[in-house]
């Protein structure tokens, strides 16, 4: 059984006062596959992303690059991780902390990220039976305007949309179920920004480590749309994320984030 549903993208989160969500929308967290709920305290995994060893070394001063990727070290029961890039020169921390940014939001399909950090501070209110409104008014990063969390009869988010004053956002996802816990198959983004619409489809497959549900691959494919005046569409523009050699509760991550808070 597949299920449609819709959350915020990381860049959309925004954080206003300390109000408390509707029980309607907590209920979400108690409905996704969790893997700290079933037994993983810590894990680490590599993830690449095809292409970017061969992008870097084309468009940085790097030099001569073989194998760049991402090694996580997360201690699930305390939400805590830090990654590790590998395969680059000392130094270089600039270039280093923006290519970390582009697996944050892909690791949230190991472990689900709370309603109430992806709503955080949206005073959200039902308008009708399985609808909740409320206001965005984030000074911190100018945005303001509404948005709109729909449930299905299932009692699951279905659709989420932001309209901003910078543009209309809009995600949507396909859940499969495991044991009437549901994870993410397919993530569905549509930006409408400036006359452009951007929409990005993910396509996700997993695999079993230790008898535990973890992501394995993702395939992403890009569209962009001009919508009024000349037309412009670029399509097929494609990438993936590639998750290897998952290590499940051997202590080592809370290790190496204790290490790193000594130096």
């Amino acid at each position: 059984m597949k299920i449609v549903v819709v959350f915020l993208s990381a860049i959309l989160m925004v954080s206003t006062t300390n109000a408390s969500l509707p029980s309607e929308v907590m209920q979400t967290n108690k409905k996704v596959y969790d893997i700290a709920e079933i037994g993983v305290r810590d894990l680490i995994v590599d993830v690449r992303i095809k292409g970017l060893t061969k992008t870097l070394e084309s468009t940085s001063n790097l030099g001569n690059l073989t194998d760049v990727y991402f090694r996580v070290f997360w201690n699930i029961t305390r939400n805590i991780k830090y990654i590790k890039l590998e395969g680059l020169p000392e130094g270089f921390l600039e270039i280093k902390n923006q290519l970390k940014q582009l697996i944050i939001p892909h690791l949230n399909y190991i472990k689900p990220m709370p309603v109430e950090k992806q709503f955080s501070g949206i005073p959200l209110k039902g308008t009708k039976e399985g609808v909740f409104t409320g206001p965005i008014d984030d000074k911190k990063n100018n945005l303001n305007g509404t948005i709109q969390v729909r449930l299905n009869h299932n009692g699951v988010i279905e659709k989420v949309v932001k309209s901003l004053s910078g543009g209309v956002f809009q995600n949507e996802i396909e859940y499969n179920n495991e044991k009437k816990r549901y994870y993410v198959e397919k993530f569905i983004t549509e930006n409408t920004v400036n006359n452009i619409k951007t929409r990005v489809v993910s396509d996700i497959s997993y695999t079993r480590v230790n008898g535990f549900l973890l992501p394995e691959k993702i395939n992403l494919k890009t569209k962009m749309t001009q919508l009024f005046g000349k037309k412009l569409s670029k399509e097929g523009i494609t990438s993936n994320v590639i998750f290897s050699d998952y290590q499940i509760n051997t202590g080592r991550p809370q290790k190496v984030i204790l290490d790193l808070r000594k130096k």
